[in-house]
């Protein structure tokens, strides 16, 4: 420890620390743009950007704050993080196709994504545009281990029920599902057979977005969530562009390559979110229209 302590700064430079900090952008967000009040920095992996977005709707919802900006990004394209996942066996080396019977592996990015979130009665007082609402959500671990899923699917199954459930709604409410959609044999397979088991006597319009811009891990929880707005306003299920066939354990998903029309009954849409430690999240987000 003596000799390591002689030669540490010339090894390790001083400021180490700060450079890796998480919630770096969190300060420097809130110091740039003036932010006050609480704030809260999760950093849980894939899922960390949907639990995000959930803790400012509780934190709206309870009145510890009007409104709150969500921002979640990451750099997935990092050599070194490249090199690890790579090692893990989840990165194809030719595509994404998430459901397709050619899934095998996804290709990760770099992105970011910010939404504001606020109560009814701060849109009001700010005449501000209103482009959706966040009507809840919920998020849970399978417990089947760090890099592991459930082939059943049973617990997201179990979750995507408790969210519908909770909010008063029934599967037949849901006009539009959003799959974590990542590309991955196993994660495709489980989560296929989750929107199965719950939507089994409905015929739900199933997307994904992933494939244009691959995995940005802990920003494509609020990039989906951005995204899916986006499509409910504009009444619009885009389409996964990447598939060709569907894969036989994914046979019974409506899902297409090309884009349709929205048939809203109840101007929603059920998002998926999935990430290490077998995390799972979704939201329920519905239009302002």
């Amino acid at each position: 420890m003596q000799q390591f302590a002689k030669q540490l700064f010339n090894e390790v430079h001083p400021m180490w620390l700060l450079r890796i900090l998480p919630n770096n952008v969190l300060a420097y967000t809130g110091i740039t743009y003036g932010f006050k009040g609480p704030n809260h920095n999760v950093t849980n992996h894939a899922v960390g950007g949907t639990q995000a977005i959930l803790e400012a709707y509780h934190a709206i919802k309870l009145g510890q704050a009007e409104r709150a900006v969500v921002v979640a990004y990451d750099v997935g394209i990092e050599p070194q993080a490249l090199f690890y996942y790579d090692k893990l066996g989840v990165i194809s080396a030719r595509h994404l196709k998430p459901f397709d019977k050619a899934h095998d592996g996804t290709i990760l990015a770099e992105g970011a994504a910010a939404i504001v979130l606020e109560s009814e009665a701060s849109v009001e007082e700010r005449h501000a545009v209103c482009y959706g609402e966040i009507a809840g959500g919920f998020s849970a671990s399978e417990g089947s281990g760090l890099f592991s899923l459930e082939s059943s699917g049973e617990s997201l199954s179990r979750l995507l029920r408790q969210t519908v459930n909770e909010l008063q709604m029934t599967p037949a409410d849901i006009d539009m599902i959003v799959a974590h959609g990542n590309g991955n044999k196993k994660s495709d397979d489980s989560e296929a057979e989750a929107i199965r088991s719950l939507f089994s006597a409905e015929s739900v319009p199933v997307t994904a977005f992933k494939w244009a811009m691959g995995h940005t891990i802990c920003a494509s929880g609020v990039l989906d969530a951005v995204l899916t707005t986006c499509a409910l306003k504009n009444r619009c299920i885009p389409g996964i562009a990447s598939l060709d066939e569907l894969a036989s354990s994914c046979v019974g998903l409506d899902v297409r390559s090309q884009h349709r029309a929205l048939q809203r009954k109840n101007n929603s849409a059920l998002m998926i979110n999935r990430g290490f430690a077998s995390m799972n999240a979704c939201l329920v987000i519905k239009s302002c229209d």
